[in-house]
């Protein structure tokens, strides 16, 4: 998918990652309104899919927002009228930290297969213990073959979780996801 900027690819990175977002598309909605007397057209950002709602996504820089102020006031009322949300993501909500430097690495990963039995050992690893730093569940991990880049992919796709605001290293805490933690 196209991106205009650098602000735009790291909202898409973390829209990508995030299990509530269903589906999302890049200027894909044209839409008219008017001001001043006159029609205008713009191509809002994104159409993103969430778990219980639509909207369509303006990215902008926050010192850049003031510019558009009429234009996304007259966007949000067609989208309320039209029954969709709207929303305005600027680097504040988009560039948290360390949240957006651990999904951007985790992101490198998603590609990587992640075969039944090692999510079930990896599984395994976990229900005897409540947490394990990274680095020791790498270690126990690798004697059955899993390897680093398994975890992270484990943990970029929702099998394992870390803290996301915590920066991502060896000693990061792995658990298992709350649904796997009951079972």
């Amino acid at each position: 998918m196209p991106f205009e900027f650098r602000l735009e690819e790291d909202a898409l990175i973390l829209l990508d990652y995030f299990d509530y977002v269903k589906d999302f598309n890049s200027q894909c909605v044209i839409m008219k309104y008017h001001e001043n007397g006159v029609e205008n057209i713009c191509y809002p950002d994104l159409f993103v899919k969430y778990d219980f709602w639509d909207a369509i996504v303006e990215i902008k820089a926050s010192d850049k927002v003031y510019l558009f102020e009429n234009r996304f006031r007259l966007q949000s009322e067609i989208c309320k009228a039209k029954g969709f949300k709207f929303e305005v993501l600027t680097e504040n909500e988009i560039r948290i930290e360390p949240r957006l430097s651990n999904i951007k690495t985790l992101n490198r990963f998603a590609g990587v297969m992640i075969g039944q039995d090692n999510l079930t050992i990896a599984r395994e690893l976990l229900s005897s213990n409540k947490k394990l730093p990274l680095g020791q569940l790498e270690v126990v991990a690798s004697e059955h073959g899993i390897e680093l880049i398994h975890l992270y992919s484990m943990i970029y796709h929702g099998f394992l979780q870390i803290d996301l605001m915590e920066p991502l290293s060896l000693n990061s805490m792995v658990r298992l996801p709350p649904e796997e933690r009951k079972k």
